[in-house]
């Protein structure tokens, strides 16, 4: 095998093993970078096998191979894998996400979108990254019961530039079957009869709370008037009032005109008796 008119950077001739080396790198690493050990060393700015691709570029994705349905029952439908290409492993990775709720009220079903936020993105490979689902998020109350849930799913590498969204609805397969394209769930005779959903724990924690709180509040209040009252009501005067006379526990004694009674029917007696002797005597003076 010969070669000819390659040289390297000092113009001399490359050996053959080199020249192989360098042809098995991708595109030549598109001049962007150097082939060492048949990969490409990227020059500062650029990414990829083949180093072609920058920050300000989107990944590729590749809807055919994404999940768009995933299924409660089974598994908790927290992660989602994104398939495609020219996805770089940097810390501008991102997924950005606009949540939806499939909602019927008996008769009615509606697609209602919420709100959109950001969340840093997995790096796998070049072929593929994972969307991870931020902690729980609040959701609006409603007369409506959910159907379904799902999320409309973009990619960037530098959390400015991103690709088409991607859906993806998460329902039960136990009472529902759903479908991304029309986005409507219809249910299934199948499904079995469940108990009322308690409302979100925040609510029912409230509801707890409330009349708790209302109850103490009662009680304070009763108290408080209570005391108040008690402060209000006249106290007891310990004052002999010279107007009043209070039972007289003592030993009692008869009254004074008792004795002056009997006295006086004493003195009576004895002066009826002398009275009588001295006319007496004076009558026989007489004689």
């Amino acid at each position: 095998l010969t070669v000819t008119n390659s040289t390297n950077s000092t113009g001399a001739d490359k050996p053959i093993a080199s020249i192989i080396e360098e042809s098995t790198c991708p595109d030549d690493c598109s001049n962007n970078g150097l082939c060492i050990n048949e990969e490409c060393q990227c020059n500062s700015g650029f990414y990829g096998e083949s180093c072609s691709i920058t920050t300000s570029q989107a990944p590729t994705v590749i809807k055919n191979a994404f999940e768009d349905l995933c299924d409660s029952s089974k598994k908790p439908c927290r992660t989602f894998i994104v398939p495609g290409y020219d996805f770089i492993d940097g810390a501008g990775l991102s997924c950005k996400y606009t949540s939806m709720s499939l909602k019927s009220n008996g008769t009615t079903t509606m697609l209602e979108e919420g709100d959109t936020f950001t969340h840093p993105g997995t790096y796998a490979s070049s072929f593929f990254m994972y969307c991870n689902m931020p902690g729980s998020r609040k959701r609006r109350s409603t007369d409506f019961d959910i159907v379904a849930t799902g999320y409309r799913i973009a990619v960037s590498n530098n959390g400015e530039n991103y690709t088409e969204p991607l859906i993806s609805i998460v329902f039960d397969s136990t009472c529902y079957e759903c479908n991304t394209t029309t986005l409507s769930c219809e249910k299934l005779t199948t499904c079995p009869v469940q108990a009322e959903k308690p409302l979100d724990e925040s609510k029912t924690k409230i509801w707890m709370i409330v009349p708790v709180v209302s109850a103490v509040v009662i009680v304070l209040i009763i108290i408080a008037v209570l005391i108040f009252k008690w402060k209000l009501k006249p106290k007891q005067s310990y004052i002999r009032d010279s107007t009043l006379s209070l039972p007289n526990t003592t030993r009692q004694i008869a009254p004074k005109s008792h004795f002056l009674t009997s006295e006086h029917i004493f003195l009576s007696e004895r002066f009826q008796s002398e009275s009588a002797t001295d006319l007496n005597e004076s009558k026989c003076g007489w004689k």
